[in-house]
């Protein structure tokens, strides 16, 4: 009986069960038959089967039943927009124009962006490290026990593929940017 699970001795007809309760709740991607996902969550499957069929499963066997049948597990994506902007694409064409002219000149491209804030202080920071000693950081990572604020500030020069970081612990703000491509 190899490819079977107990459930599947258990439960002849769970599979016919399972895809009936998720008829109602399940979704797609029109170009793709077979990436299929539901909007339950693995408890509120059970509980339907339970309710409907009087089939008591665990949220394994739901995670289980899930993979079989080529559900995915999603997450929301940052796609939609919340405004239309008219001409929208003009200022990449622009963009792109300046580049190809600044292409064969002597001046630099750069890409400038401010990242995250970092608080500064015995804070969890994720990664590995090699040591002889255990590492204690606090148990939650609250602002007002932070020693200070820093904030990395990168600039990329394009035509070299060199980058420049410059860690700041003022505000970030324009004369901030002034300062980093200054020193940079």
């Amino acid at each position: 009986m190899e490819g079977r699970d107990r459930y599947d001795e258990t439960y002849p007809d769970i599979d016919h069960k399972f895809l009936d309760v998720l008829q109602d709740y399940t979704a797609g991607d029109p170009m793709k038959e077979d990436v299929l996902w539901t909007d339950l969550k693995l408890e509120e499957i059970a509980n339907l089967l339970s309710e409907k069929y009087s089939l008591h499963v665990s949220v394994t066997v739901i995670r289980k039943l899930l993979y079989k049948h080529k559900y995915s597990l999603r997450k929301a994506q940052k796609k939609q927009t919340m405004k239309t902007v008219k001409d929208k694409n003009a200022q990449f064409e622009n963009i792109a124009q300046f580049k190809s002219e600044y292409q064969s000149s002597d001046n630099p491209i750069i890409s400038i962006d401010t990242k995250k804030k970092e608080f500064i202080g015995n804070y969890y920071r994720p990664g590995h490290l090699y040591t002889r000693e255990e590492i204690h950081t606090y148990d939650h990572d609250f602002n007002n026990f932070a020693d200070g604020v820093v904030i990395p500030h990168g600039i990329y020069d394009i035509k070299k593929n060199i980058g420049y970081i410059n860690i700041g612990i003022s505000k970030d703000t324009s004369e901030f940017v002034c300062d980093s491509l200054r020193n940079w």
